[in-house]
């Protein structure tokens, strides 16, 4: 994910939490999930993305070729692999772990899928000069509350511009209304008034 702390490797050093229960019931948490490394920008453990879920998420977006898919946090790459496969859609990820980006890029060159890039990057440091340059339809995100929050001010701000549909994994926006999936959330530009997910 987007500000992993730590990459894969550091599952291995767990502590047998399991804050993503029931979706994720087999993972083991490692211990740096509280213990971000701020300073250098990691703001989330990586925790891919449950097949159900995804499949999920895929199918209630509708994608078609004219979208494009920007995936804050994409870890291993599979959201957008998924999107793009399933649509032929263009599909953006970001993340700052290199080992986990040079695999996605490997996945996605393997199914072809030229239309799929993975850039390392600080997702605080995005902006809407660079979502609409990519041309970015559809934001998706699997982040701890915490990150969600600090986040929510910039996405209300995209789903009034060229942004149609936003999508957070397992927890919501507080201060946005979506539509509740099966661990997922979705938010569209007419929900920006309303009080949020209960």
């Amino acid at each position: 994910f987007f500000g992993m702390s730590g990459s894969a490797a550091d599952a291995e050093d767990c502590d047998g939490i399991d804050p993503l229960n029931p979706y994720h019931s087999a993972v083991r948490v490692p211990r740096p999930l509280f213990a971000y490394d701020w300073a250098n920008g990691y703001v989330a453990p990586f925790i891919p993305v449950a097949d159900d879920i995804l499949d999920r998420i895929v199918a209630e977006l509708r994608l078609t070729k004219d979208d494009t898919v920007l995936d804050l946090g994409c870890g291993d790459g599979r959201v957008c692999i998924a999107a793009a496969r399933a649509s032929g859609c263009q599909a953006v990820g970001i993340d700052l772990d290199e080992a986990l980006l040079q695999a996605a890029r490997v996945a996605a060159e393997a199914q072809g899928l030229l239309q799929v890039q993975f850039l390392a990057a600080d997702l605080m440091g995005i902006t809407l000069d660079q979502i609409q340059q990519w041309q970015v339809t559809v934001v998706v995100l699997f982040l701890l509350p915490e990150t969600l929050q600090l986040l929510e001010p910039r996405l209300r701000d995209w789903l009034q511009g060229p942004i149609r549909c936003v999508v957070t994994v397992l927890w919501h926006l507080t201060g946005l209304d979506g539509c509740t999936g099966e661990g997922y959330y979705v938010y569209r530009p007419g929900t920006l008034d309303a009080g949020g997910v209960g």
